[in-house]
């Protein structure tokens, strides 16, 4: 499996790198892409610089998938690896077969439970759409199911999605959640439990790194 971080560069990438290094974890970084509120791209107007960043800066991971030869762990640069993160995700992706597809970190996680472990998504379109469930912050993703992501993004449907993404109706994990579950019934995704988690999105700590109690305590 190929491990791969989005980032803009700076600290944050030095911080994950560093994280890496001392797991003797070998990543591959992919560029992240910065845009101006009213720029053109994807021959939509940017009107949420933030929202249309970060779904550009995936796409990038997306279209790298796509061309693998082995799934892809992508990251986001302010994800904090607990100990051991290869050995117990390697072993974590025992309890799964033939995935497209597989959540790691999760906020509020929907789907059939199948064993200790996971959860494996379904369609559900009203969660999918308007609920937040999983963070794009980490995350593994088949080159097949990669290619169907691009397809769809080259569709009307996609399109759609692409000036949602460009505003301030829908952010990235909106789409992530939408397209996993459309997809449920071909490509098989699955979202970690989490009291399982084996990595945490640094925006759910507090300075110290400790997640923060209120999440903590809603946690399944």
């Amino acid at each position: 499996m190929i491990n791969t971080v989005i980032s803009m560069g700076g600290e944050r990438l030095n911080n994950f790198l560093k994280q890496c290094h001392n797991q003797n974890i070998v990543v591959q970084t992919i560029k992240g892409v910065s845009v101006n509120k009213g720029d053109i791209v994807l021959k939509e107007k940017v009107n949420h610089s933030g929202n249309a960043g970060c779904f550009l800066a995936h796409l990038n991971a997306i279209k790298f998938t796509a061309g693998a030869k082995e799934h892809v762990n992508i990251f986001e640069d302010d994800e904090l690896l607990h100990d051991n993160y290869i050995p117990k995700r390697n072993l974590l992706l025992k309890n799964i077969n033939n995935f497209h597809y597989v959540n790691l970190t999760t906020k509020r996680p929907h789907g059939i439970s199948i064993n200790d472990y996971f959860l494996k998504i379904v369609k559900d379109q009203k969660t999918s759409l308007y609920f937040n469930n999983v963070r794009g912050s980490n995350y593994i993703l088949s080159p097949s199911f990669a290619k169907v992501w691009l397809d769809y993004l080259n569709s009307n449907n996609g399109s759609k999605w692409i000036k949602k993404l460009f505003g301030e109706i829908s952010g990235y994990d909106h789409f992530k959640s939408h397209i996993t579950s459309s997809y449920s019934d071909k490509y098989r995704g699955y979202i970690l439990k989490q009291k399982y988690e084996i990595s945490t999105h640094s925006r759910l700590t507090n300075t110290k790194g400790e997640v923060f109690p209120s999440i903590r305590k809603n946690r399944r």
